[in-house]
């Protein structure tokens, strides 16, 4: 399992989702622990989808582990909860 860094916002998420899909599996499953993140802002938002369509594009087995209750907020004010509801472990 991939565990994300503490800080990810629109200062860290362009270099960060470069490293995280170049090692980014291309079949099976993708698990990612996200339970030390904890600065974040839109961008880690944008991060998620983008994972999201990575994973269903590559029928990918997606498990977000450990996500805290300030991205659930955030993610409801988006609107975007119930697109990664399903995937949250």
């Amino acid at each position: 399992m991939l565990e994300l860094p503490h800080k990810l916002t629109h200062l860290e998420v362009p270099n960060f989702s470069v490293q995280l899909f170049k090692q980014a599996p291309q079949n099976g499953s993708w698990s990612l622990n996200l339970e030390n993140v904890k600065v974040i802002d839109s961008a880690f938002l944008a991060l998620l989808l983008a994972i999201l369509r990575y994973s269903k594009r590559k029928n990918l087995n997606l498990e977000l582990h450990g996500l805290r209750d300030n991205a659930k907020s955030l993610l409801e004010v988006y609107g975007i909860f119930e697109l990664l509801a399903k995937y949250l472990k």
